[in-house]
């Protein structure tokens, strides 16, 4: 995701339909499933989750998850990552997947 010059929001230039073994995620509709079980997932929770989606095999740094989540014109509270990051864990384990997000 990258930021326009013009705009304090992330553009998307990937929309490509992402799968992780049984979680799927559609950008293209803003869509998340998991074994083709719709989740409701709030617009960041939706942004963390094709974030660490794209980038499951690698460990990621909190401040490169910040910046693909928010623009640069947000005012991020110090928790408010980790609190997107247990809800969308909540939503995982709610459909019976206990997937590690550390």
């Amino acid at each position: 995701m990258t930021t326009s010059p013009s705009l304090s929001r992330p553009t998307r230039f990937w929309l490509v339909f992402a799968t992780l073994g049984a979680l799927s995620f559609d950008p293209a509709v803003a869509d998340a499933e998991v074994a083709g079980d719709g989740l409701r997932l709030a617009h960041r929770e939706l942004l963390v989750l094709e974030m660490l989606m794209r980038r499951a095999e690698w460990v990621l740094m909190r401040a490169a998850v910040e910046k693909a989540v928010y623009g640069y014109d947000d005012q991020i509270a110090s928790n408010i990552l980790d609190a997107h990051i247990s809800r969308l864990r909540q939503k995982l384990e709610a459909v019976g997947r206990a997937w590690a997000i550390l």
